[in-house]
């Protein structure tokens, strides 16, 4: 990558789990620069790594704690709360660790999905004169976005369907402020090459493509863990609407992405958000605490098990080495000169059928 003086951002939006981190380390090998402290990986939902800063998610979650709220809730930040004066100290947080992320020279990367949800308190930091900001916009279908919340957050498919509509409607409303470029997940996996040549072109960047082999190594299409037919419906009318919109388009324009459409979309989706039906959220949502002390219960029995087992070993182990000292008493030629060994022989015996019915007793219950 052929590097311009000044400061460039690179800002990837997206709602959680519609790709952003695939982005952010696909570009990463070009060498932009995500900050020195990174959010590690996952092995199941994000094997890559997340590719988030740690100041930004902290500073991002005590925002939502302030709000007495976490990016689970889909609903948009109220206008008074914005505009109340304890935001004047966030703002100035944020300003802070823009000026600490963004390098003089080179591109930096900025990627979190709250901030998605929390654009309207970072957009009006990021919207600088000093600052050549640039944005993608990661479009996912969201009936996968929604199966994927559901299987790493057991997050009610309803709700991650509205996360999705939501952080997508913030993310093209500020991109259209910027130089910005869609980058389309199921596209991203297929032909991660021709996906970056496209936001090189939109973006005005100069990516070096000596790096094929890498992303084609990195990049592949069984990341992608949810799957679902690019025409299928959601369960959200609103979302559907979305999604088909968007992928006529590269990039978001005024023209394209008129305020009156962006109003339309929000006012849509507050009224489905107002129509959802608690009562049938919480029965999902008791299903899975149901699930869960099912879970435990198992777990909680198999520890018995084992526990049972290795008595039931224990009692094994004692009956032989009691077998080994009978066998070796009553064989032995001191005590085979002494006309009473038989009555010895028969106490062990004893001995021995007792242990041998505490031994079944131990089985009967680990069988159980």
């Amino acid at each position: 990558m052929s590097l311009n003086l000044g400061k460039i951002l690179l800002l990837v939006l997206g709602s959680h789990r519609s790709g952003t981190s695939v982005v952010a380390k696909t570009l990463e090998v070009f060498g932009l620069n995500l900050g020195e402290s990174l959010l590690g990986g996952n092995s199941e939902s994000n094997p890559m790594g997340h590719f988030e800063n740690l100041e930004v998610l902290k500073m991002d979650e005590e925002i939502l704690n302030n709000l007495r709220t976490s990016w689970i809730d889909p609903k948009p930040l109220e206008d008074i709360w914005l505009l109340g004066e304890h935001t004047d100290s966030i703002r100035v947080g944020i300003r802070k660790l823009v000026d600490k992320l963004v390098f003089i020279d080179g591109i930096s990367l900025l990627k979190e999905p709250r901030i998605s949800l929390l654009i309207d308190l970072w957009g009006p930091e990021l919207v600088r004169s000093d600052i050549d900001l640039r944005t993608v916009v990661v479009i996912r279908h969201p009936n996968e976005v929604a199966y994927s919340l559901l299987s790493r957050d057991r997050l009610n498919p309803i709700i991650g369907l509205h996360i999705w509509a939501q952080a997508t409607i913030n993310s093209i409303k500020f991109a259209r402020k910027t130089k910005n470029c869609f980058v389309f997940y199921q596209e991203l996996l297929e032909s991660p090459i021709r996906q970056l040549d496209l936001v090189a072109s939109i973006l005005g960047l100069d990516f070096v493509k000596e790096t094929n082999i890498f992303l084609s190594e990195q990049i592949k299409s069984e990341l992608r863990h949810h799957q679902v037919n690019d025409e299928e419906e959601s369960g959200l009318r609103v979302a559907t609407e979305m999604y088909h919109y968007i992928r006529r388009f590269r990039n978001a324009t005024d023209q394209d992405f008129p305020d009156v459409l962006l109003v339309e979309w929000q006012a849509n989706l507050d009224k489905s958000m107002n129509a959802i039906n608690m009562r049938s959220i919480r029965k999902f949502d008791n299903y899975f605490q149901q699930r869960d002390q099912l879970t435990q219960q198992r777990d909680q029995l198999t520890q018995q098990r084992d526990q049972l087992t290795q008595q039931r070993d224990q009692l094994t182990q004692q009956r032989d080495q009691l077998n080994q000292n009978l066998y070796a008493v009553l064989n032995s030629k001191t005590w085979r000169s002494f006309g009473w060994y038989r009555k010895v022989k028969k106490m062990f015996s004893k001995r021995q059928n007792n242990l041998d019915a505490s031994l079944d007793a131990t089985e009967l219950d680990v069988g159980e």
